[in-house]
């Protein structure tokens, strides 16, 4: 077998998208060990090094299709919010803002950037619920990447401090367009089709003074029954909300998996028992529906395109794309949005010698949210000066 010196070994990794923690517990060994190794501190006996070139080698990248959580609802029966932010998503509780919110009952919500943790009063059945939508799912893997953590690492702690999953989505998002969703949508219409779901919607969406479209979803399955699929374009919702044509880096479908409950207590048991990812989603969209086709006798066989999907999901793994909360997106949409507007009127004040832009900047009352954002960031750059000594 080829020699890999340790940084070889690390780029191997890397290209996997897979972090320290989660290759650590395959390989039954500790993160700071693998970190020894990958950094050359410490050399791995060859037994060890060649277990690590055949997983990885089994791990090929999918330039194909990506798999990511986009949706977690965890709850809890304590009552102790400030316990659940700092002992089980393991984060700063005072960086939490909290509003008065009546959603799904409770009386109030903590907030950081798109992580939310709803809390009731004593006695309240409804405990504690942690609620991460797609983007805080996003948010939430910021701190795992800095823990060199992976999710199983907080679903571990959920399951010690009584969590209950709610509701859990998983995102296959394909990049290639294996098929086209109009296609999948006409043949669901033929009945060429096996399935456990009793309903189908489509939802197409036309922007009426141009003819063009701008949204196309399929709906399988009811939203209020314990599993459900939703997929759809995600290049039309992309260029919807940004507003730019997408290209060819950019995902083009993406399919849904919605557990609710019991399901979603299912899903993760499984996963916590260290199932293959990729085996759980196959087995998931399999299990629900299969699309048909048949040959020129009407012989009845599995649709070439299904076959490529779920021959495609084989190799795929859980895909981390930590992003931090809404600063950089305050930022962002500053240059690309704002900039010009502020450009005109800083200009104009220099021409005439006002001081619009400046009186705009003073009467502006910043809300409880953005006084925290302000504070996160602040103490995120005094951490980094406390440990390099160096200033950004």
């Amino acid at each position: 077998m080829e020699a890999l010196n340790c940084e070889e070994l690390k780029e191997l990794r890397l290209e996997r998208g897979l972090n320290q923690q989660a290759v650590a517990e395959v390989m039954n060994i500790s993160r700071s060990s693998l970190a020894m190794y990958e950094t050359g501190k410490r050399e791995p006996t060859e037994e060890l090094k060649e277990k690590l070139i055949r997983y990885y080698s089994n791990f090929e990248t999918n330039e194909i299709l990506e798999v990511k959580f986009d949706y977690i609802r965890i709850r809890f029966p304590s009552h102790d919010v400030q316990d659940i932010v700092e002992n089980v998503l393991c984060m700063e509780f005072e960086f939490f803002y909290d509003e008065d919110n009546r959603m799904y009952g409770y009386r109030e919500v903590y907030k950081l950037g798109a992580i939310w943790v709803f809390a009731s009063g004593d006695g309240d059945e409804r405990g504690t619920l942690i609620q991460m939508s797609g983007e805080g799912c996003r948010n939430y893997e910021t701190v795992l990447e800095a823990r060199q953590e992976s999710w199983k690492d907080f679903l571990k702690r959920c399951g010690e401090a009584k969590g209950s999953p709610t509701r859990i989505d998983v995102a296959v998002d394909d990049y290639q367009e294996i098929f086209s969703l109009d296609q999948l949508a006409a043949k669901i219409l033929l009945g060429q089709y096996k399935t456990r779901f009793r309903t189908m919607r489509v939802i197409h969406e036309i922007e009426l003074t141009e003819g063009k479209q701008i949204g196309y979803s399929i709906y399988l399955g009811s939203n209020k029954s314990l599993i459900y699929f939703n997929f759809y374009k995600k290049n039309l919702e992309i260029e919807k909300r940004e507003g730019r044509e997408t290209d060819e880096s950019d995902v083009k479908n993406r399919y849904e998996i919605r557990m609710r409950d019991g399901k979603a207590q299912g899903f993760l048991d499984l996963f916590m028992k260290h199932l293959e990812f990729s085996e759980l989603i196959l087995g998931i969209i399999t299990n629900q529906l299969t699309m048909l086709d048949y040959d020129k006798d009407g012989n009845e066989r599995i649709w070439k395109e299904w076959t490529e999907l779920t021959r495609s999901a084989e190799k795929i793994h859980i895909r981390m794309e930590p992003e931090k909360p809404t600063f950089y997106k305050k930022l962002a949409y500053l240059q690309t949005q704002a900039a010009s507007s502020l450009k005109v009127v800083e200009v104009v004040d220099e021409a005439t010698g006002t001081t619009r832009l400046q009186d705009i900047l003073e009467k502006t009352e910043l809300s409880k949210k953005d006084e925290k954002l302000i504070q996160l960031e602040i103490a995120q750059v005094d951490d980094y000066v406390r440990k390099t000594g160096v200033l950004m």
